[in-house]
């Protein structure tokens, strides 16, 4: 039920089944560096046949069993990245911890601990989309202030992962925003908007930050490109940018000197 894991090796289905509540859905997923958790966040309130999960919840990536973890969200989660051990999400959520803590629309998880992080950016409305780049968390969604109601900042906003302010990259779309994603040096964004900085972006753009120049429209890869990861060398995680010229399921496998996948 609404979660599922697959072999890639053969691709036939696992047993892994944290078996979500029916009449739900799972919005996000994303999986620890080490790949023995998965974080999910969704529309459900019971995982496992039962046990209260409200809205985002982690499973044992062995057999599908949720862990002691409860962020217990008053509404849903709907967008999770993650970076080393910080789990950044998104939602329709105004409260965490069984509405004992004030989190407007986006919250922070320390993962080792599973402690609720400082970090606050306090937007004013809805997020969709999320994605973390190196110190910087790039955000789309409905909101049009964030800081508190302090800083404007239209459908779409970055903020640094430490001190959770935003940052001067200030795109200023016209209507909403529902997907965002980045390289190591741009980020593409989905939505509802015509103009990004009152240049003429139908509902798809791309762009710099520092925002400077916006890339002009149908500019896609042409061929596949993969980047130095970084960093190098690495232990426990690294990470590799990659573009390709279409949409469509993607495997990057790392292997050592002696050809053992890592």
């Amino acid at each position: 039920n609404r979660l599922a894991a697959y072999s890639l090796t053969d691709m036939s289905l696992t047993e892994w089944n944290p078996n979500v509540n029916s009449g739900t859905v799972i919005k996000s997923i994303v999986v620890s560096a080490t790949g023995d958790t998965v974080y999910a966040g969704g529309t459900f309130n019971e995982v496992n046949g039962g046990t209260a999960r409200n809205y985002l919840a982690s499973f044992n990536s062995s057999d599908g069993t949720v862990t002691s973890w409860d962020p217990n969200l008053n509404s849903v989660a709907s967008s999770l990245a993650l970076s080393g051990n910080t789990l950044i999400v998104g939602g329709s959520f105004i409260a965490v911890g069984g509405g004992t803590t004030n989190r407007n629309y986006l919250a922070s998880y320390n993962t080792s601990t599973g402690t609720l992080n400082s970090w606050n950016p306090d937007l004013n409305q809805v997020v969709h989309s999320l994605v973390i780049n190196g110190s910087r968390v790039y955000v789309a969604g409905n909101f049009t202030t964030v800081d508190g109601g302090v800083t404007t900042r239209n459908y779409l906003a970055a903020f640094d992962t430490a001190s959770s302010f935003a940052t001067s990259w200030n795109p200023n779309a016209n209507d909403l925003t529902r997907a965002i994603g980045t390289t190591s040096t741009e980020i593409y964004v989905g939505g509802s908007f015509t103009t990004i900085s009152g240049i003429g972006r139908q509902s798809v753009a791309g762009m710099d930050d520092p925002l400077t120049s916006l890339i002009p429209e149908g500019t896609l890869p042409i061929s596949i490109s993969l980047e130095q990861n970084y960093p190098n060398p690495f232990n426990p995680s690294t990470k590799i940018n990659y573009s390709v010229p279409q949409f469509g399921l993607v495997s990057i496998k790392v292997y050592d000197l002696l050809g053992k996948e890592v």
